[in-house]
């Protein structure tokens, strides 16, 4: 029986298909270099923050840091201080978990995983607001810096 062109086609299509979703669901997370963290202090009071960063399965880091409130200049009522810590051991791509909490609180209030299926390298950010609430952001960082910056072990 002779196949046409089509019959090839659409047999080599569905293979293709077959395989793409195979190796796709098997294949871990691309992973993420994290170039530092940002803790932001928008209140009146000096905020301790307590964060976790886990490399995979294992804590890469376990650590606090305090954050002086500072006024804003000019005109301007309200604070804004700033830490930024930058740990070298992070800038290995892998799947990270970050958590932060306030000092002193029983239960982490935040806690976020980053894979690496939107950003290669990221910077993070635990902020306090003048109420205490928490927030975590993060944004991409430059590929520039991002090639310099990453590290892969092998």
């Amino acid at each position: 029986m002779n196949k046409t062109r089509r019959d090839v086609l659409a047999t080599v299509a569905a293979g293709s298909l077959a395989l793409s979703g195979c190796v796709t669901s098997e294949s871990p997370p691309p992973g993420v270099a994290v170039e530092n963290v940002h803790f932001v202090n928008y209140s009146s009071e000096t905020r301790t923050i307590e964060y976790q960063i886990d490399r995979g399965d294992e804590m890469a880091v376990d650590s606090s840091v305090i954050v002086e409130p500072e006024p804003l200049e000019g005109d301007v009522e309200g604070y804004f201080a700033t830490k930024i810590i930058e740990d070298e051991t992070l800038h290995e791509r892998a799947v990270y978990t970050f958590r932060c909490r306030l000092a002193g609180d029983d239960e982490w209030r935040l806690e976020f995983t980053f894979d690496g299926e939107e950003y290669t390298c990221l910077t993070l950010q635990a902020s306090v607001s003048p109420r205490g609430s928490m927030a975590v952001s993060n944004g991409e960082v430059p590929a520039s810096r991002c090639e310099a910056l990453t590290k892969t072990t092998g």
